[in-house]
């Protein structure tokens, strides 16, 4: 394979099973160990020109990744990373599931631009940014004015007697 990581005599098997299955060669690979499934998502996607990159915090808009709600997110296994005027940028486990990606941007009213990302990366951006935690801004935005009251507490300083 064009990454290095399989080794010829896995291949040779493979492409002799093939032959007596008529199997496709990735799914005999995955059988045979020889390949992880990033390994052939990530190859798939190469083959239809989609591009494939590793996710990391600074690429991910916080405010976009959750313009796809949760369960999607988690059904397609896909993480909303930033958007530029209409089209929105979707790191994807499976980047080449046309039907996630038609519904996705059914849903977000945008046009989606995929790219492929290991599924541990994807995954674990979805538990991030789709937390149960509360962001302080967000927190401190929704207050309205008449919501706070400012209070003030008067003391008075005791000094130490000697």
């Amino acid at each position: 394979m064009e990454s290095g990581g399989l080794a010829q005599e896995d291949l040779d098997k493979a492409l002799e099973a093939q032959r007596k299955s008529g199997q496709r060669l990735g799914q005999i690979l995955l059988g045979m160990g020889a390949i992880s499934v990033d390994d052939l998502l990530g190859a798939v996607a190469r083959q239809h020109g989609i591009p494939e990159i590793a996710l990391r915090k600074g690429m991910i808009d916080p405010k976009i990744a959750r313009i796809l709600p949760k369960e999607k997110a988690e059904i397609y296994r896909a993480i909303p990373m930033f958007k530029v005027q209409n089209v929105l940028t979707v790191g994807l486990a499976d980047a080449t599931d046309l039907f996630a990606i038609d519904d996705i941007a059914r849903l977000t009213g945008c046009e989606v631009s995929p790219v492929q990302c290991q599924q541990e990366l994807v995954v674990s951006a979805i538990k991030e940014y789709h937390s149960q935690t509360v962001e302080m801004e967000a927190f401190i935005e929704s207050f309205k004015e008449s919501d706070v009251q400012v209070v003030e507490n008067e003391y008075q300083e005791l000094s130490m007697v000697e």
